[in-house]
């Protein structure tokens, strides 16, 4: 049977449909046999159906996938290059909205960071020195975390009391503490309340922690200085 695979791109990798659901009027969710699920968007002229061989354009899980061909067919396709250019228009026109806020913010930014305690407007002016873009790329979400980083701080005063609430579950946690944002990822709760912990044992050591996106983009990126250790393990 005739097929729509593109010539010359073998960055793929096949699996069959184990099993599928949704309809054609929201999209379809397949799983593979591998477990994995994927998405089949609603104007997909081909139905996918449990046995048919998915072929995956794309570097593989976790990246984006590209391509998808149903037994040859095609659903959506792009090449690289052209999923490059589509990405980076992405970011582009991330960073331009990220550029609009922080000037439209920029004054609040200001207020919030003169009500710090000295020591998380120094761990904020660390990055601000080391990267110029840090105020309009990541401070709105480091100051997000270090706002309630003070609040757990300045409300539970001690680490053994801030350790028992943090294993609450999140209905209790609210419950002790009102102020505790609904607007948390697993990630910026961890930083609030590593920085807090920090703050209420060590509190010069607050300036020196990595930054809350330091795991996602890097230090060299976020601005999060550290002594360069050479071949023999030297600073």
């Amino acid at each position: 049977m005739k097929n729509d695979y593109p010539q010359n791109d073998n960055q793929y990798e096949e699996v069959k449909v184990k099993d599928v659901s949704g309809n054609a009027t929201d999209g379809y969710g397949i799983t593979r046999d591998d477990g994995w699920s994927f998405y089949v968007p609603k104007d997909s002229k081909i139905k996918p159906e449990v046995g048919m061989l998915a072929r995956f354009y794309g570097k593989g899980i976790g990246y984006t996938v590209r391509g998808l061909f149903l037994d040859g067919q095609k659903v959506f396709y792009k090449t690289d290059a052209e999923e490059k250019i589509e990405h980076q228009k992405w970011c582009d026109d991330e960073n331009r909205k990220k550029k609009d806020d922080y000037e439209n913010n920029k004054a609040d930014y200001d207020l919030r960071y003169d009500k710090l305690p000295l020591v998380f407007r120094q761990r904020l002016d660390k990055f601000r020195n080391t990267n110029p873009d840090f105020r309009w790329k990541y401070e709105p979400y480091e100051l997000f975390c270090i706002e309630q980083a003070v609040i757990f701080a300045e409300h539970f005063k001690t680490p053994l009391v801030l350790k028992q609430w943090k294993e609450l579950d999140y209905k209790s946690q609210k419950k002790a503490l009102p102020e505790l944002s609904d607007d948390h990822s697993g990630n910026t709760f961890s930083c609030a309340y590593g920085l807090a912990h920090t703050y209420l044992t060590n509190p010069e050591l607050v300036v020196k922690m990595h930054g809350a996106l330091t795991t996602l983009v890097g230090c060299e990126e976020y601005g999060c200085p550290h002594p360069k250790i050479n071949e023999k393990g030297e600073k």
